[in-house]
């Protein structure tokens, strides 16, 4: 949950709004999905939370990233630098709305 250590996908979005406004999320990605008010993809801003359910196709919420606009977000894979060498690490990537496993879309600040 920290630069100096890593982030996983959680602990980066928490990091964020922890940091920047003084905002406590929860510590999972799957509570994260429940915080704050949901929003449709028409509505999406900048800040808001993108919540997906990449690994199990079950409709819920194991992955979290930082919507930064014109169709692109931030996160974080896993701390663990056991696997991959870039694991930790805050990556950008672009969100196809209907092809992207998105769930949820959470707004934190009103």
């Amino acid at each position: 949950m920290s630069p100096e250590e890593g982030f996983d996908c959680s602990g980066f979005t928490s990091y964020v709004y922890k940091t920047l406004f003084g905002i406590k999320l929860p510590r999972t990605a799957r509570d994260q999905s429940g915080y704050g008010q949901p929003v449709s993809n028409a509505d999406i801003a900048i800040g808001d939370i993108l919540c997906f359910d990449w690994f199990k196709d079950d409709g819920i919420c194991d992955h979290v990233g930082l919507y930064i606009g014109n169709g692109r977000y931030v996160h974080a894979s896993s701390s663990d630098r056991t696997y991959f060498s870039d694991c930790g690490a805050v990556k950008e990537a672009t969100v196809v709305f209907g092809r992207s496993p998105v769930i949820s879309i959470r707004r934190i600040i009103p």
